[in-house]
């Protein structure tokens, strides 16, 4: 029988996640970057905020099917690591993109 379930090149079964350990809001660009917004909340409650909210959004994907690799970014210093730099994607063939933001 042939499989029925057909996958869409705009819908990946995989992604690959960045887990932050230490990330805290940028002092440098608070000021002028609307997702980082001012907080009374101390770096501790604040890294530990991050690092649930990337598992539990990784266990949505995971949950219907979607296949979630997870780096964990365990620098020291990283108050801007839940930001994106750049992304990629990957393409039959062994093809990828690099996509600067």
């Amino acid at each position: 029988m042939a499989d029925t379930k057909r996958r869409s090149a705009q819908a990946p079964s995989a992604v690959i996640m960045i887990r932050p350990h230490q990330f805290w809001p940028n002092e440098e660009t608070a000021d002028d970057n609307a997702f980082e917004l001012k907080t009374n909340l101390d770096r501790d409650t604040i890294a530990k905020s991050a690092f649930d909210e990337v598992s539990r959004a990784a266990q949505g994907l995971e949950d219907p099917g979607v296949k979630t690799h997870i780096f964990e970014d365990e620098t020291a210093y990283s108050p801007d690591s839940v930001f994106t730099n750049n992304w990629f994607s990957t393409h039959p063939g062994g093809h990828s993109a690099v996509y600067p933001v």
